[in-house]
């Protein structure tokens, strides 16, 4: 059983002036994946400009859904299932065209009596 979970043994020690030193961060929302300074040309003043403000926004977009790659293991119990689904129904439809034939083309009902 590690230490991992013990108070106290990954805390550093600190002096008394380390520890009441003031700290202050700030939080922004800035993008770190966006340039600092971006040069477009501007077509109006015939020059490249460059941009104090850069666009911050990032989308993050997910899609939850039912892709498969066509070589993986469920693609190939999907097309299995696939194909056991179509040889029952063949087989089943063959089954009521042949009670269909047999009984002289009159397509049997449940609950018809003749």
């Amino acid at each position: 059983m590690g230490n991992d979970n013990v108070p106290g043994m990954d805390q550093e020690d600190l002096t008394q002036e380390e520890k009441e030193e003031m700290i202050f961060k700030v939080l922004n929302s800035n993008n770190p994946q966006a340039p600092h300074n971006l040069t477009k040309f501007s077509y109006k003043d015939r020059c490249f400009k460059t941009e104090e403000t850069v666009d911050q926004l990032v989308f993050h977009y997910t899609v939850d859904g039912n892709i498969l790659l066509n070589e993986s293991d469920e693609a190939r119990d999907q097309d299995d299932f696939l194909e056991k689904k179509r040889a029952h129904d063949l087989a089943m439809l063959n089954k009521i065209n042949e009670a269909i034939k047999k009984d002289g083309g009159k397509v049997p009902h449940d609950g018809e009596e003749e």
